[in-house]
């Protein structure tokens, strides 16, 4: 639908007007995070999207993009799932569901983080990455 025209032209006012203000971008934030987001928090994640063509950027992303996961079956390499406890945009059953669908994948939950741990628990997130990484590289020795 994000080849047609009338729906570009839609998306890029609904961009405009609701998402990329301070408060779409707090809402969404809130959403994800699964807390309130401080006013710096806000204004990074929204200054980027308010300069140039960033709404243009994002419709020809949409226009790329496809609703399927990528098909884990055909990655080659090892596979770490991280998810936060409260992520209420996918479930734990689901991450728990797609790391079953690649054998040798690991699944780590962060205690207490929504669908961004990234973002709201760097360090808890940094040493599930750190050592899944210095496990696989010390088993591919």
């Amino acid at each position: 639908m994000a080849w047609f025209p009338p729906v570009r032209w839609a998306l890029r006012s609904w961009l405009n007007n609701s998402l990329f203000t301070p408060e779409g971008v707090r809402e969404l934030l809130e959403d994800a995070y699964g807390h309130p987001p401080t006013e710096d928090v806000v204004d990074g994640y929204l200054s980027p999207l308010v300069r140039g063509d960033a709404q243009k950027a994002l419709v020809n992303f949409a226009k790329t993009v496809g609703p399927d996961l990528p098909d884990l079956a055909a990655v080659d390499a090892p596979v770490l799932f991280i998810w936060g406890s409260e992520d209420t945009w996918r479930s734990i059953e689901d991450g728990q569901s797609q790391a079953d669908q690649k054998p040798g994948s690991q699944f780590e939950i962060i205690q207490g983080a929504g669908h961004v741990p990234t973002d709201t628990h760097p360090e808890q997130f940094s040493g599930v990455l750190t050592r899944w990484i210095a496990a696989v590289a010390s088993s591919s020795r």
